[in-house]
């Protein structure tokens, strides 16, 4: 089972979906992590790759924690979330999005909502699970 887990690379909240996904992936028997961080879109390429290093660097980062499944990163760079979101996981073909419910980074304020998992949820996508404050995981509507 190959899992998406989106990254808001201004909130750590975000962070919450990713020991969750990673032991569903881990009870599926072989599964995977992709962790995925949008990226505004850059106005130059100098602005593009700093953006991209600076991202990257926070998926390692990331990545380097979780133990019991493999794990690989994604960088989307698109203006919206939530269609970052659904491109990657359309991309890299996973089963399903794990994703924390409150955002307070970069994604609210772009969509003026907290909910990027509600607009994920609402377009053609994988099944979405979200993981709220408390750790308890839902499917997103």
């Amino acid at each position: 089972m190959r899992i998406l887990v989106p990254v808001d690379p201004d909130d750590a909240a975000s962070e919450r979906a990713l020991p969750v996904a990673e032991r569903m992936a881990a009870e599926a028997g072989g599964g995977e992590l992709v962790l995925v961080a949008v990226g505004e879109l850059a106005e130059t390429s100098r602005h593009r790759e700093a953006a991209t290093e600076q991202i990257g660097e926070r998926l390692s980062s990331l990545a380097s924690r979780v133990r019991a499944v493999p794990v690989r990163t994604y960088i989307a760079l698109a203006g919206d979330p939530a269609r970052g979101i659904v491109e990657a996981a359309g991309d890299e073909r996973v089963d399903r999005i794990v994703m924390a419910r409150e955002q307070h980074g970069r994604w609210a304020a772009f969509l003026g909502t907290e909910h990027v998992s509600e607009d994920v949820a609402a377009r053609p996508s994988p099944p979405v699970y979200v993981v709220d404050e408390q750790g308890a995981v839902s499917a997103a509507d």
